[in-house]
């Protein structure tokens, strides 16, 4: 279930030392649903945004999870 999965990803990233800058609910439910619940791809998408050595984001899990952004969409423009 969405919450045991969220506080799964929640340790993961406690006991790797996985800073999550702003809001975590906003950023773990984006990656359990990216994910389609789907407790291991959300794992994989955490570590590959953490090996980009960048802030890891709401925007970055959804990239990287092939979401295409709202704005694109709309404008065409990329």
């Amino acid at each position: 279930d969405q919450t045991a999965a969220i506080s799964r990803l929640q340790l993961i990233c406690s006991q790797e030392g996985v800073n999550i800058p702003g809001d975590e609910i906003e950023f773990f439910d984006t990656l359990f649903h990216v994910s389609g619940g789907d407790l291991r791809r959300a794992i994989t998408l955490l570590q590959s945004a953490h090996r980009l050595s960048r802030p890891i984001t709401v925007d970055l899990i959804k990239s990287l999870a092939g979401i295409i952004p709202k704005e694109v969409i709309i404008t065409g423009v990329s």
